[in-house]
C-alpha cells in the first residue's frame, strides 16, 4: 500500500459513513410520523410489519454507522499521530490538511501561504517521508 492510499483510508471512510447517512435518512423518511397528537398524550397507530421491519432495519444502519464512526475515529487519531510523529512542520501541515482535514489543493495552498504546483511537490516529498517512516517494513 502506498503512503496515499493509506491515508485516503479516512476519505474513504468518511465517505461511506455519509452514504449509509444518506440511506438511513432515506430509511426514516419512508416511514413518515405514524402517531397523532392528543393533548400531552401520543397515540401510536397500529404498527404493521413493514413499518416494524423498516425500524428494525434502521436499527441496524444506526449501529452499523455507530461502527464506521468509531473505526474513523480511531484511523484519524492514528494517522494524526503518525503525521505527528514527522520531523518536518511543512510535511506535517500539508499531510494534515490534505488527509485529516481533507481540504482541496486551493485550500490547502492557500493554508500554506503557497501555490498549488509547489504544495503538489511538498506533498510528493511529504508521502515519500511517511512512506519511509510508517509504511516501509509493515504491512497494513
Amino acid at each position: 500500500m502506498t503512503a496515499k492510499e493509506y491515508l485516503r483510508q479516512l476519505w474513504q471512510l468518511d465517505r461511506e459513513i455519509n452514504i449509509k447517512y444518506q440511506e438511513l435518512e432515506h430509511l426514516r423518511a419512508s416511514i413518515g410520523i405514524r402517531a397523532m397528537r392528543q393533548g400531552d398524550v401520543v397515540v401510536s397507530g397500529e404498527t404493521s410489519d413493514p413499518v416494524a421491519d423498516t425500524v428494525t432495519k434502521i436499527i441496524s444502519m444506526e449501529e452499523y454507522i455507530n461502527r464506521k464512526i468509531d473505526k474513523l475515529i480511531d484511523l484519524r487519531r492514528k494517522i494524526t499521530d503518525q503525521i505527528d510523529g514527522m520531523e518536518s512542520r511543512t510535511f506535517r501541515n500539508i499531510l494534515t490538511c490534505r488527509y485529516v482535514l481533507m481540504q482541496n489543493w486551493e485550500d490547502v495552498a492557500e493554508s500554506m501561504g503557497y501555490a498549488v504546483q509547489h504544495c503538489y511537490r511538498i506533498h510528493g516529498r511529504a508521502l515519500q517521508e511517511f512512506y519511509r517512516l510508517y509504511l516501509k517494513d509493515e504491512r497494513v
